[in-house]
């Protein structure tokens, strides 16, 4: 107050007097800094001048407090001998900071613009929350002035400020719509990063779903792109920015997006379908990923009506065919099977694969019928109520073990198993018919007989099959046998060896040593029976062989 011994009211006189050219300045400032009271006194001014609203009252204590700084000691400066009455410190920063403030105040509180808030009142709300009530009342550029002043982001602001630009531009023709979204990127561009997605959705909101496109191509988030586009149904666009964006799982967004909208029965003449994938067609790798990502879960149909579309009957097939297998249902696979066949005989390019596929229908018709028969006689296992289904058969081959029969029974077996299996359960005839049924060739038919029968140990049923002539001779004859430690099964088919050198090793093989050796007397090939010598593992066996031969070398000089 007037009159008061205050540091601050102190150094307000002092300022007065120093404009005056008054000489007793210097004593008003001495006396507050031999008090240490110099830096509180221009904090004082400082805070008094936050709490004043005329602009002149302000300037005044400002000003004082700037005078009162001068004075005040470096707080970087740990020289003390420039300042022989020990001077007191002001962080300067607190009076560029009030500068500040009050001409944010004073910007607001102008009548134009109607806030006649208070300092605290300011410091309670914080600028983020003027600005925001600045940008509500459409006030854009002096929010983005104070934003600039405090140093506070302008993006907000900004795009606020091209949302409401955009709403009010519904019916605007082309020339204004590209003249506003120029103008839009002129106010943006300083701004590196600002988000052009949220004006487009504005512009979209209103109706203006050209403009809102102009605006996405400025945006440099591809997500934020392909979300908006695909909101706004551009799905041609949204699936092209998605496929140069390089991102696969933008590209599985966009799929996934328009899946639904499909319906569920693929049917390959239905317009949707046929407009999501001309869609999908134009971008290869929106192509390539559809592709993986159907035949992943499992989606063949709509693989299935994609290959149609695009005129590769073949490919339909195929996915057709492959698709068949996990269907554990006899008629349903057989009918897939048929309809990929149908594709593949209407070119003759493809006739192997329609062959193929007539074949497999053939081979799991004759196998349910073993199944029914064999289930008849109570000859094949019947399935536990509630035990778990078997997995459909995938690429990967898993080897057949002999002798045993999954819930499938012979269904999904090999010819080859499917034979086996037949011989091991006595099926002989049946057997033999399905193989000529399918033209298996003799050896491998013969192969197939003869291991099954000596794994059922009907070593009979292989005498009696070894009086027709053998189309894979008769060493494997005895070979089986003796894997089955049959021996005296196996010298009747020694003798029907033709090859007297592979007669005389199986006899080894056999410990029928003196009949070997009896038989290697007649060899004349001495270097096949050198062979013979070294494959004998009985150390008996070797010795005499050896010898014989060691005596035939004498003779023979």
């Amino acid at each position: 107050g007037l009159g008061s011994l205050a540091p601050g009211s102190v150094l307000r006189e002092a300022f007065l007097k120093f404009t005056n050219h008054r000489p007793d300045t210097e004593d008003y400032i001495r006396s507050i800094q031999r008090q240490g009271l110099l830096g509180p006194a221009v904090d004082t001014c400082v805070r008094a001048a936050g709490q004043l609203f005329e602009p002149d009252g302000q300037l005044l204590m400002l000003r004082a407090a700037g005078f009162g700084k001068t004075f005040c000691d470096d707080p970087d400066d740990d020289d003390e001998s420039d300042h022989p009455q020990g001077g007191s410190y002001y962080d300067a920063a607190q009076f560029v900071q009030m500068c500040r403030t009050l001409r944010v105040l004073n910007a607001v509180r102008d009548p134009a613009i109607g806030m006649p808030i208070t300092y605290p009142q300011y410091k309670q709300l914080t600028p983020p929350v003027l600005l925001d009530r600045l940008m509500h009342r459409h006030r854009h550029l002096l929010a983005v002035r104070i934003c600039e002043l405090l140093g506070l982001p302008t993006e907000r602001i900004l795009i606020h400020w091209a949302c409401q630009k955009v709403s009010q531009t519904i019916a605007a023709g082309d020339s204004e719509r590209e003249a506003l979204c120029a103008q839009i990127y002129r106010r943006f561009s300083p701004c590196p990063g600002i988000s052009f997605a949220e004006v487009a959705k504005s512009a979209y909101t209103a109706g203006n779903t050209p403009l809102a496109i102009m605006l996405l191509e400025y945006e440099l988030s591809s997500s934020a792109q392909v979300e908006l586009l695909l909101q706004m149904e551009e799905y041609p666009d949204a699936i092209r920015k998605a496929a140069a964006s390089g991102d696969m799982q933008l590209v599985y967004r966009c799929l996934l997006h328009l899946k639904p909208k499909l319906g569920a029965d693929w049917d390959p003449q239905d317009s949707r379908l046929q407009e999501f994938f001309r869609l999908v067609a134009d971008q290869e790798v929106a192509m390539n990923l559809l592709l993986a990502y159907c035949k992943h879960t499992g989606e063949t149909e709509l693989v299935k009506a994609f290959y149609y579309h695009k005129g590769m009957p073949q490919e339909a097939a195929r996915v057709m065919a492959l698709h068949s297998f996990s269907n554990m249902q006899l008629r349903p696979r057989l009918e897939q099977l048929d309809t990929a066949r149908s594709f593949w005989t209407a070119h003759r390019t493809y006739g192997f694969y329609a062959k193929q596929v007539e074949d497999a229908m053939k081979l799991y018709t004759r196998q349910n019928d073993i199944n029914n028969n064999l289930a008849a006689h109570g000859k094949l296992p019947v399935p536990t109520p509630g035990a778990p289904k078997p997995p459909p058969p995938t690429s990967i081959t898993v080897p057949h073990k002999p002798g045993t029969l999954g819930i499938n029974g012979f269904v999904d077996l090999s010819l080859a198993d499917t034979l086996y299996e037949l011989i091991l359960h006595g099926s002989y005839e049946d057997a033999r018919r399905l193989a000529d049924e399918f033209k298996m060739p003799p050896k491998r038919f013969w192969w197939i007989k003869l291991r099954a029968l000596a794994q059922r140990g009907d070593w009979e049923a292989i005498e009696e099959f070894s009086k027709s002539k053998s189309p894979i001779g008769y060493d494997p004859f005895v070979e089986v046998c003796m894997q089955y430690k049959q021996n005296n099964q196996a010298v009747k088919y020694v003798a029907k060896v033709s090859d007297p050198v592979l007669q005389c090793e199986l006899l080894f093989h056999l410990g029928m040593i003196e009949d070997a050796l009896l038989i290697a007397q007649r060899v004349r090939d001495q270097e096949s029976l050198w062979v013979v010598h070294g494959r004998l593992a009985d150390t008996r066996a070797r010795q005499a062989l050896e010898g014989m031969l060691a005596q035939s070398q004498e003779g023979g000089r």
